[in-house]
């Protein structure tokens, strides 16, 4: 996760989504998953996409950059 490059600690982060500092920590170290929508909120957080927190993108995509290309795909 990118809770570093964010600056936020376990606790900040688990206040912004609903959860505890120990969860946070357990979810780093891959020894619980995340909910769908503790992770989704988790990348809300951290501004990504939740295909590159969950793994299934090398590429990290913010959320102005998926609207851009969203809205891109959307042209005549």
């Amino acid at each position: 996760m990118h809770i570093r490059e964010k600056k936020l600690s376990q606790e900040q982060l688990a206040k912004k989504v609903g959860t505890i500092a120990v969860t946070i920590g357990r979810y780093e170290r891959n020894e619980i998953n995340p909910s769908v929508d503790i992770a989704t909120k988790i990348a809300d957080v951290l501004d990504m996409s939740l295909d590159y927190l969950v793994c299934n993108s090398d590429t990290v995509l913010d959320r102005s950059l998926v609207k851009k290309i969203t809205n891109i795909q959307n042209l005549p």
